[in-house]
């Protein structure tokens, strides 16, 4: 039985799709035979021509996100998935798989939507091959954990599972072109661990990945990091929950070894931003080990919202929080989410005056809280009438999305440009920045070491250079044509 493989998203940013990466290599331990088609290298017809010419009996497509996120500027991905599967399967007899975070929140959605026969929600790494053996040779597909499956028109939910993630060898990482996203975005992707313990209203990380955190081994996540430093890849994002969750000896080890091993990459990762979680020893040893950049969610300045949140820390722990990195030698990167119900201007107010309390270089803010399915926001969303039982979330859905838009985002974009920091926020003009981020790492040659590093380097470049990224990415939003692939970097070519 042969698989294929597919990575439909094309939606910049352009990031390496680590997920099917790592679940690629479950097939390569087990000696199933598969290839694999990333659109944002490969024109989809591709596709096609494998199906006919190869005796493929399975084909597994990522669905890594439902859709853009953004509130103000919402691009739906689910209907290209159901184009593709219904593509896939007149063009021949076989099977379809889908996986990924964003299949994971809304499976049995997503399922009937796409007429796909199979899905895997969470971890994927046991659970496609045990699918493939059960295709091949008939076994018994109420086994396999985290399979949800078709069974006279109904569907089959199997129990969930993280299965032996703790003890999975090290990962191959010449799967994907990372080499060629990298010259591109500016940063590597890496998974050291999985889960959250946390209850945040708004997220949906817990049911995907589950609540307890299993850690990576050491030794093999730093395996897989040298492979990428090998690749030419020196800066990497932890794609993970937030570090200092985990156990605690655990990050400490990790840096420790990381350090002795002076493997020379440097990485940003995510942490809570709860002082009481970190020590000035714990952060000087993950400078030393290479962390550059620390993405925390203070989420707002006001501990009204905080609370309402369901947040642990106050708006005071977030600032404190800040001042410990800035100490370590770290860049502190926070992020904050506008919108949440009993915002007003007056609590955005309370945000940007957060934001100054932060010193942070720079700082992303999302404008529109998503809802998404037995999350705290969908239970408000359900009392307050915005939704009701048969809602499908697998629709954006945006809690007061119109206030966001009418009174919040204009409120935010003329309080940004007095900002010294760098506001990152969502607007119309994504796609124009993400193909300006590509321009920038394609003509100067330059690697990031975070997106703090990034901002500070762009507004150094000397104004020939700026005019000239200007044009090309002008140019690249006027004609679709000149973007419609990632380049590939030398080092990738097959």
């Amino acid at each position: 039985m042969s698989v294929l493989m597919i990575n439909p998203n094309r939606f910049r940013p352009h990031i390496a799709p680590i997920g099917i990466e790592y679940v690629c290599n479950s097939l390569l331990r087990e000696n199933i035979e598969f290839d694999l088609i990333d659109l944002n290298f490969e024109p989809e017809s591709v596709i096609y021509q494998k199906l006919h010419d190869n005796n493929v009996d399975l084909v597994g497509i990522t669905v890594r996100n439902l859709d853009s996120g953004v509130l103000a500027k919402t691009v739906l991905f689910q209907p290209g998935i159901k184009k593709l599967v219904n593509r896939i399967k007149n063009t021949r007899d076989c099977k379809v798989v889908l996986g990924g975070v964003g299949f994971s929140i809304v499976p049995r959605e997503i399922l009937a939507y796409s007429g796909a026969d199979f899905g895997v929600t969470g971890y994927g790494e046991e659970a496609l091959p045990r699918l493939v053996r059960a295709l091949r040779q008939g076994g018994d597909l109420s086994k396999i954990d985290n399979l949800i499956w078709r069974e006279n028109d109904k569907f089959r939910v199997n129990a969930k599972s993280t299965g032996d993630y703790e003890n999975i060898p090290t990962r191959r990482r010449d799967i994907v072109r990372s080499r060629s996203y990298y010259r591109v975005y500016g940063i590597g992707g890496i998974e050291p661990m999985r889960g959250c313990p946390e209850t945040c209203g708004y997220c949906c990380e817990p049911k995907v990945a589950g609540s307890k955190i299993v850690t990576h081994k050491i030794a093999n996540v730093i395996e897989e990091l040298v492979q990428l430093k090998s690749m030419g890849i020196h800066h990497v994002f932890f794609c993970d929950s937030e570090i200092n969750l985990c156990n605690r000896e655990y990050l400490f080890d990790f840096c420790e070894q990381l350090d002795e091993r002076q493997v020379g990459i440097t990485w940003t990762a995510s942490m809570y931003p709860d002082p009481k979680t970190v020590s000035h020893k714990l952060l000087t040893l993950m400078k030393k080990a290479g962390c550059r950049e620390i993405f925390f969610g203070c989420d707002s300045g006001s501990d009204e919202i905080l609370a309402g949140m369901g947040k642990r820390h106050t708006s005071e722990d977030s600032v404190i929080f800040a001042e410990y990195l800035r100490k370590a030698g770290i860049r502190p990167l926070p992020a904050y989410l506008i919108g949440w119900p009993g915002e007003s201007v007056k609590t955005i107010g309370e945000t940007f005056d957060h934001i100054k309390r932060c010193q942070a270089e720079a700082v992303v803010m999302e404008a529109g809280v998503r809802i998404y399915p037995d999350t705290k926001i969908a239970r408000i969303a359900m009392e307050e009438g915005v939704i009701n039982k048969d809602t499908n979330l697998m629709d954006p859905i945006f809690y007061n999305s119109e206030q966001v838009l009418r009174e919040f985002l204009p409120y935010i974009r003329r309080r940004a440009k007095d900002m010294e920091n760098s506001i990152l926020y969502p607007t119309g003009a994504i796609d124009f920045i993400n193909l300006l981020i590509r321009n920038f790492f394609l003509l100067d040659g330059y690697t990031a070491r975070g997106i703090g590093d990034f901002v500070a380097h762009m507004n150094n470049l000397p104004q020939r250079k700026k005019l000239k990224m200007l044009g090309k990415t002008v140019l690249d939003l006027a004609l679709p044509s000149r973007r419609r692939f990632v380049p590939l970097a030398k080092e990738d070519r097959s």
